[in-house]
């Protein structure tokens, strides 16, 4: 039987591989599951196959398929425990898509392969240390995601910003939004501190102001209960940055 302590590791793994996914492009290396992240073809740990040859396919367990909307796109991502190690899954897409691209570190590993009807499949699978021995995210995005989509009315950004990525996720009663902005990064922080207080949000911090360098701060709003965290960063001679939001309560 999972221990107590395995399972709380597994739920923490977890809910930060689906958190990384959704809503942290800006920190996320290139083994987040997320569109425009190319996986490495030549990644560390691939000269390190198996040499068993006829592999089975692995065992899935189908948790759940979780719908999304990427950049406006109705897409699903497949949740699932996986019975057979990260290495052998992994010498598996390789024996059966040698024209693939793989990448892969310690713990994880990321899969993506055309699939055909301007689709590509990519899989971000994560060692659990649990029962399972990994957890599988799985999707097909298209190659390319459009750039004029609406974001959500809620997730404020400057007025000088360009969206990049919005994600929502209809059945979490949340979105998070990612865009680039010409400002440096205390004057996009303000922008947004100052729509949020005059739509009736109330920031968390009261005690932190922008002036101390902050680059991150999170806002509450009642009926329904909903949260914001905004964090903003330099980039080049302007900044970027992300808002995630989440309604707690209907």
């Amino acid at each position: 039987m999972t221990s107590f302590s395995a399972k709380r590791r597994m739920s923490a793994i977890f809910s930060l591989a689906l958190f990384c996914s959704q809503l942290l492009p800006l920190f996320a290396e290139v083994y987040m599951l997320r569109p425009g992240k190319e996986p490495d073809s030549g990644a560390e740990g691939q000269d390190e196959a198996m040499e068993t040859s006829d592999l089975s396919a692995p065992t899935e367990h189908k948790l759940w398929t979780e719908p999304l909307i990427i950049n406006g796109i109705s897409l699903e991502l497949d949740v699932s425990l996986v019975e057979e190690t990260l290495d052998f899954q992994f010498d598996y897409l390789k024996q059966e898509f040698p024209d693939a691209k793989l990448s892969r570190n310690s713990n994880s590993f990321l899969f993506e392969r055309e699939s055909g009807n301007g689709l590509k499949e990519r899989i971000y699978s994560v060692e659990t240390g649990a029962f399972f021995p990994s957890m599988r995210f799985s999707m097909e995005i298209p190659k390319s995601l459009p750039q004029d989509f609406v974001c959500p009315m809620e997730i404020p950004i400057p007025p000088d910003s360009t969206p990049k990525l919005c994600i929502q996720m209809p059945a979490r009663n949340s979105a998070s939004l990612v865009f680039s902005s010409e400002m440096e990064p205390y004057s996009a922080m303000c922008s947004m501190q100052a729509q949020l207080l005059s739509n009736g949000w109330k920031q968390l911090e009261q005690s932190i102001p922008l002036s101390s360098g902050a680059k991150s701060l999170s806002f509450a709003k009642g009926s329904p209960m909903s949260v914001i965290f905004v964090e903003v960063q330099e980039s080049g001679t302007g900044s970027s940055g992300s808002c995630f939001m989440k309604t707690l309560q209907k």
